[in-house]
């Protein structure tokens, strides 16, 4: 029995809510901040859509990187980057030179080609670039120092690379002890490594971004929110004295509000959730006149959508409940 009453107090709140004024308010405090929480949120789904296709363009190019540790799945050789002194028979010059751990896997991560090569084993490897070795009239045996923070290496050179022109003015060096704490690797990567990485990172921080702005239009609306229960209560005053008339009891008619309230909360943040992903698709059709093409359809996904409506629906349980407390106790005061 008292179900069935509960049942008739809410059906006549929610009639009296729409027929009324009273809609409009719960339609600015939820609709509004609904439909921008979505626009925000479905700029992240935007974002990634337009990243992948980025990715997808450059798949199966590569690049090098230098990184402090060695990569995992990458090919990377240890190398010391350093301008030095560079000391021959006839001249002494400044040049820059790279040590490193594994000479031939330095040329294969690079893509070098060696010119010519000495066919001599020697454990100290100085291979230079062609166009210093033009420059110098350099050739293979010649005998070279070469000067790292006061501390002089000799040997013969054994061998001429050609690469880039950056390259072909670079002195590789391999097989010295030397260690100034400044190492870091070589690796040949995947170029949609390096951008899924940038990617994920900037993905992270803007969902993250989108995610406190959400938030924060939430939070700016729910005074207003409270403020529009108030006024909705303060509408349905006629209704609430006939429902105390045909003898329903105060505590119902508090649940019945709030019931009322909560159902419609429900539909209006569909409907919020609704415009805003409707700004968003007509955002992304205008963005076609800028050249700028987005495959993706936005929508929310079913994470995100449950987050908003409990969020709203809970906001306004709390709220709901305060409200009809306290402007209950005015109305009801003169029955």
């Amino acid at each position: 029995m008292v179900f069935k009453y509960l049942v008739k107090a809410t059906t006549t709140l929610i009639i009296g809510i729409i027929r009324g004024k009273a809609i409009a308010p719960l339609l600015i405090a939820i609709v509004i901040p609904s439909a921008i929480a979505t626009v925000f949120l479905l700029a992240v789904n935007v974002l990634n859509s337009q990243s992948n296709m980025v990715i997808e363009s450059y798949i199966g190019k590569s690049s090098l990187i230098y990184s402090k540790t060695p990569l995992d799945n990458t090919s990377c050789v240890r190398v010391f980057v350093g301008n030095v002194i560079v000391k021959t028979f006839n001249e002494t010059f400044e040049a820059q030179v790279h040590v490193v751990n594994d000479f031939r896997k330095y040329i294969e991560i690079n893509g070098l080609r060696i010119i010519s090569s000495s066919e001599k084993d020697s454990k100290i490897i100085v291979s230079i670039g062609q166009l210093i070795a033009r420059r110098y009239s350099l050739g293979l045996g010649s005998k070279i120092s070469i000067c790292i923070n006061g501390k002089c290496y000799s040997g013969n050179i054994t061998h001429i690379h050609h690469g880039n022109k950056y390259l072909d003015y670079v002195i590789i060096v391999s097989g010295i002890e030397y260690d100034s704490g400044k190492s870091q690797y070589l690796c040949r990567v995947e170029s949609n490594w390096i951008l899924t990485s940038i990617i994920r990172d900037l993905g992270s921080s803007t969902l993250y971004a989108m995610w406190f702005l959400s938030l924060f239009t939430l939070a700016a609306y729910f005074p207003i929110l409270y403020l529009a229960l108030n006024k909705t209560l303060a509408i349905l005053r006629e209704e609430v004295k006939i429902l105390h008339g045909i003898g329903l009891s105060r505590s119902c008619i508090q649940y019945s509000f709030i019931i009322a309230c909560s159902f419609l909360c429900l539909l209006l943040v569909l409907y919020g959730i609704s415009i805003g992903t409707l700004l968003v698709h007509l955002s992304t059709w205008l963005l076609r006149f800028f050249g700028i093409i987005v495959i993706e359809k936005p929508a929310l996904s079913l994470n995100m959508l449950s987050l908003l409506t409990i969020a709203f629906l809970i906001t306004v349980i709390v709220e709901a409940s305060i409200a009809s407390r306290r402007i209950g106790d005015f109305i009801w005061s003169g029955l």
